[in-house]
């Protein structure tokens, strides 16, 4: 009967240490496919935040009072005076080269 019960412990160990490799496996394919999701997010966000720039740059290009709305939310949004500062570079550069060419047509 002692032999019986050894063997019967030893499937017991064999068994539990298979489930935990398995638990393992299945925490690494869960990491691995929350981190392809974060991933896709992070593009989607990214072409979003790309495409909306896209749309913002010819309404300010077209318009005499996007610039100062802009403005506005610039100052008001970025905190960093680095940040703000290349943002109004850029916005200056962007609106300059609309009026120029306003300028040439006319």
């Amino acid at each position: 009967m002692a032999k019986q019960s050894i063997t019967l412990q030893q499937k017991i160990e064999r068994t539990a240490s298979r489930l935990a490799a398995l638990k393992a496996q299945a925490q690494a394919r869960e990491a691995r496919e929350k981190a392809r999701g974060q991933k896709i997010e992070r593009k989607q966000r990214t072409r979003g935040l790309l495409l909306l720039g896209v749309v913002l740059e010819r309404e300010l290009r077209g318009s005499g009072e996007a610039p100062d709305i802009v403005r506005e939310l610039i100052e008001k949004h970025l905190t960093r005076p680095t940040e703000r500062e290349a943002a109004l570079r850029f916005l200056s550069n962007l609106t300059g080269a609309a009026n120029e060419s306003a300028e040439v047509r006319e």
